[in-house]
């Protein structure tokens, strides 16, 4: 600092303007009070320096998922290139899916939270954890629900209905904050639920009996092409005369879901700072809401809707043959083996050439289907086997 005085401005220039730092007792001269009392002539030397600013870091660390979630770099997209942060789990018919998250925080005292969502709603595809019906007007190999005479009987596909249980599973909003004002005194919301090693696991069972996600095509006798346009009904349309008409017991899968976790610390209520970065939404479609703690990068998983090949038949049954009084109106496409009221008896006659042709539909395109003959005891003298062959089909839904 400086001052103009004389006395000050002959020190060779070291004080050459007004500064209250040149004096502890302040300078005053409007006031008529240019050395108050306790001024030191001595004090014309020490002029303060201008201001140094430092910026203070507090280290802290970020939250992690851990073992057991599933990271690996397994998902690929449509033209076979790895997706990053992302991993594939597979939901198989009639088991639960095995979908686990966990994380912590290596910063002794900071609590962590977990919250997971499908970011990927719009059009058709319904929130994975809400129990939504896919909307109308909607193709019924990808959405279900269809506008047509026996849309009322068959429906299509229902909602996903997944739930999500454990640490933090009440969350019902990505902001997390009891109100939209996101500042260090705004208190997390009440549905909120912080934990010092949080899991969270995804409860979902792919389903026919359901239809979350999967549905098998039956038969309603009274429908043709007609009073059902959208061919809802197995056989409806089929007229020619090829194995590829046997869509009877046929499963048709849902598109494939893509849910998406962020874990969050709460280090911003232990320290009292804003610890979180200032804009952590850069680009669209960032939904990270640390409100200024730490998150961690952004994982995401794709439910696979997987089930394994099922026989397929026509109307009349000849295909994959049923038996004549098995209900092709109520299947739902279960196993079976060991039904014998769906066992259709071949009779052979002596010299006479008998010839059937069984037909397998998988519910997942990109699967190969190889058609094995098991005999019990053993098949008979003389049976032959002909090659599998694929057939060309249309209307199934890739992957989401």
């Amino acid at each position: 600092g400086a001052s103009s005085d004389q006395r000050l401005a002959a020190n060779d220039g070291v004080c050459s303007t007004p500064n209250k730092h040149c004096h502890p007792d302040g300078y005053d001269p409007a006031g008529g009070n240019k050395y108050p009392p306790g001024y030191n002539s001595d004090d014309r030397h020490t002029c303060s320096s201008p201001p140094y600013c430092v910026r203070i870091f507090i280290d802290s660390a970020t939250p992690q998922f851990v073992h057991p979630t599933p990271l690996e770099a397994n998902s690929r997209d449509d033209m076979g290139r790895l997706v990053e942060g992302r991993t594939d789990v597979g939901a198989c018919e009639g088991y639960p899916l095995r979908l686990t998250l966990a994380a912590t925080d290596a910063d002794e005292g900071e609590l962590v939270r977990i919250y997971l969502s499908d970011q990927d709603v719009q059009g058709a595809n319904a929130d994975f954890f809400a129990n939504l019906s896919s909307l109308p007007a909607v193709p019924s190999t990808c959405a279900g629900t269809v506008a047509g005479a026996s849309a009322a009987r068959w429906g299509g596909f229902t909602g996903y209905s997944a739930v999500k249980l454990g640490d933090n599973a009440g969350q019902a909003s990505p902001l997390a904050t009891s109100s939209p004002q996101k500042s260090l005194v705004t208190p997390y919301g009440g549905d909120v639920e912080y934990a010092p090693s949080p899991r969270l696991e995804v409860g979902y069972t792919l389903s026919a009996v359901k239809r979350n996600g999967i549905v098998t095509r039956n038969a309603d006798m009274s429908l043709d092409a007609a009073t059902d346009p959208a061919g809802e009904s197995c056989g409806v349309g089929d007229d020619m005369g090829t194995v590829d008409d046997n869509d009877c017991r046929e499963k048709l899968v849902n598109m494939d879901q893509i849910v998406c976790a962020y874990a969050y610390d709460d280090s911003h209520r232990v320290t009292g700072r804003w610890m979180g970065r200032r804009n952590p939404n850069p680009n669209v479609g960032d939904q990270e809401h640390s409100n200024g703690d730490h998150a961690s990068p952004k994982h995401c998983w794709r439910v696979r809707m997987q089930a394994p090949p099922v026989f397929v038949t026509s109307r009349d049954k000849e295909a994959s043959p049923f038996s004549d009084g098995w209900d092709l109106s109520v299947e739902t496409g279960a196993y079976t083996t060991g039904v014998e009221g769906s066992y259709r008896t071949l009779h052979a006659t002596v010299g006479v050439t008998v010839s059937r042709t069984f037909v397998v539909a998988d519910p997942n395109p990109e699967d190969s289907v190889e058609i094995f003959l098991l005999g019990n005891p053993a098949p008979p003298g003389g049976l032959e086997m002909g090659r599998t062959v694929c057939i060309p089909t249309q209307g199934r839904c890739g992957a989401g």
